[in-house]
């Protein structure tokens, strides 16, 4: 225990903090921000847990000491955690995301935060509740750089299922008809989606593609 103990004095002087905050679970919710912690365990650390442990609340600025049942370190606060791809993806859509926080005029927000308009009404033929349907959707992809890159085809997504009257597209826009386009921007997407009737969509390939498409 004495061992244990003098492992928070190893932190040095220049860590001294208002307390020293000891847990025996992975869990410093409870300490307060910039304390002297000392985490002990009843069982040994692994070198997994240690980094994930230190770089979700340690100190990077301060001294980290550890030995096989405990670690010591100054508490930096819960980080915010993000997966850099995710990131990386939500920067480069944010261009024409972030203004339709602000005006979105012309648009229809939906519950997952996505913005709808219809783009290309196509013909006459109506499609009604309980027409079985399928979407099918073209990519626009957004580099670092702000350009941005039209798919080729229009892809199949998910099966062809009944229209339903809470379904987005009815959100949309009152009349929904079959070869209609619509435009959908979100976070980390932005994509051109349009609805057939089941019986109207071709064959699908092998690799998901239908056919080939004009930009809308």
């Amino acid at each position: 225990m004495a061992g244990v103990t003098g492992l928070a004095t190893l932190l040095g002087p220049g860590s001294a903090r208002a307390g020293l905050c000891v847990i025996e679970t992975p869990d410093p919710s409870g300490c307060a921000r910039h304390d002297d912690m000392l985490y002990r365990s009843k069982a040994v650390i692994s070198d997994d847990a240690y980094v994930d442990f230190v770089a979700r609340y340690c100190d990077f600025e301060d001294r980290i000491v550890r030995t096989k049942y405990a670690l010591a370190c100054v508490y930096y606060g819960k980080k915010a955690v993000y997966h850099g791809a995710e990131a990386k993806l939500e920067r480069n859509y944010n261009g024409i995301y972030a203004p339709l926080l602000v005006d979105s005029n012309g648009w229809t927000q939906d519950a997952k935060g996505f913005f709808w308009r219809v783009v290309e009404t196509a013909g006459r033929d109506p499609l009604r509740l309980g027409d079985r349907a399928r979407l099918l959707e073209r990519r626009c992809e957004h580099d670092e750089d702000g350009k941005e890159t039209l798919t080729k085809d229009f892809v199949a997504v998910g099966d062809a299922k009944p229209i339903a009257a809470d379904d987005v597209l009815f959100a949309v826009t009152k009349e929904l008809w079959n070869g209609m386009v619509f435009e959908v921007v979100g976070p980390a997407k932005h994509a051109f989606v349009r609805v057939e009737k089941a019986e109207t969509v071709k064959k699908v390939e092998s690799d998901g593609t239908v056919g080939k498409a004009a930009a809308p």
